[in-house]
């Protein structure tokens, strides 16, 4: 039997419970695989993982506090088990990994989740950009999201292991329940416009930027719904801050955390157009989700590149500076939904990617 041992961080508490619930009904059935969990810092978060160990009585997470603890738990894998790094790169964590040998190293696989993959300028960066090189080229695998990610993680660190593999998302598990299946497009005549700006406090989204765009619709008969419940306090509390001084009454900063299905029903039903201003990688399940719903979504960067590339409609938040609100607002139609949701399933499918990552977790570890 292969094991699997599985490592996040536990403060990712908004992916990671739905992320082991994957797993758990996809992979973990299979008698040739055991699949093991190990949350840093777990003790500390553990309240936000009571509704998964509620609903799997039986699952065992484990608490990863130490680099020795790591390396001590990759020593004890056997020859062809797996450890998987899901975005999890915690520097002092890496660094032990020097004190591995190959064949320990030849065990890792490391879920980059976007950052990872972009080289880092300056002085300080000349020594993390060699020191990644060295680990990225020594680890059994490399897993990027999006085709993006994937191109510019290869040509910055020369790597021959990088897998583009994106994860099973839960999307189908609302694929069949109807309060999701017919959604209806938004009227847009008459009623207030309900616009999703970013989906954290993370300066990656760019908000102010996309406020900027935004601003010239601040007349209209709209409402800025920008999440923000986890993510930099300062962060948070700038974002509120200039929001409310451009939009007024009209700026809703969402600070509630939610569960998954909850999130869904947001998604859903809540909001009328995303405006994702990053430029990397984030908020894949709120695009991807949002995008099966029928939304229409703007978004920048590597999320508009990856969703062009799976022949998905959407829009470049650049074109925000040129459109007029009407256009703006103008509904995607039931043939653009639906080849949407036929592109996303083609491209993120459960029955699409779930035997890739099998292939994953059986591959070699030399």
């Amino acid at each position: 039997m292969i094991k699997i041992v599985h490592i996040y961080s536990a403060k990712t508490q908004q992916h990671v419970p739905s992320m082991i619930t994957n797993t758990l009904i996809y992979f973990a059935k299979n008698k040739e695989q055991e699949h093991l969990f190990y949350l840093h810092e777990f003790n500390k978060f553990k309240e936000g993982y009571q509704a998964l160990l509620h609903t799997y009585p039986t699952l065992r997470i484990h608490n990863l506090s130490t680099p020795k603890e790591l390396n001590l738990l990759i020593d004890q894998l056997g020859k062809n088990d797996k450890l998987i790094l899901h975005n999890f790169f915690i520097p002092v964590f890496w660094i032990n990994f020097l004190l591995l040998s190959n064949i320990s190293l030849k065990k890792i696989v490391w879920v980059c989740w976007g950052s990872g993959a972009h080289w880092v300028k300056g002085v300080k960066g000349f020594f993390i950009n060699n020191f990644r090189s060295y680990i990225f080229k020594k680890i059994n695998a490399i897993i990027t999201l999006m085709s993006p990610d994937h191109n510019q993680i290869i040509k910055n660190f020369q790597l021959k292991n990088a897998i583009l593999l994106p994860y099973y998302s839960r999307i189908w598990d609302f694929q069949n329940n109807p309060m999701f299946e017919n959604i209806l497009p938004y009227s847009n005549t008459g009623t207030t416009i309900r616009i999703k700006v970013g989906n954290s406090a993370s300066g990656t989204n760019l908000h102010f930027d996309a406020f900027k765009l935004l601003q010239r619709f601040k007349d209209e008969n709209i409402k800025i719904i920008t999440p923000l419940s986890y993510g930099a306090d300062v962060t948070r509390m700038k974002i509120i801050e200039v929001g409310k001084s451009i939009f007024e009454d009209k700026f809703e900063p969402f600070l509630t955390h939610l569960s998954q299905m909850d999130y869904a029903k947001f998604l859903s039903m809540e909001t009328d157009i995303l405006v994702y201003n990053a430029k990397t990688q984030t908020g894949l399940f709120n695009l991807y989700f949002a995008i099966y719903c029928g939304k229409k979504v703007y978004v920048n960067g590597y999320n508009y590149e990856w969703l062009k590339a799976m022949n998905v409609k959407v829009f470049n938040v650049d074109e925000l500076n040129k459109i007029s609100f009407s256009e703006f607002i103008i509904p995607l139609s039931d043939q653009d939904i639906t080849l949407n949701r036929q592109n996303l399933i083609k491209s993120i499918s459960v029955e699409y990617i779930s035997p890739r990552w099998n292939d994953l977790f059986n591959r070699k570890n030399s």
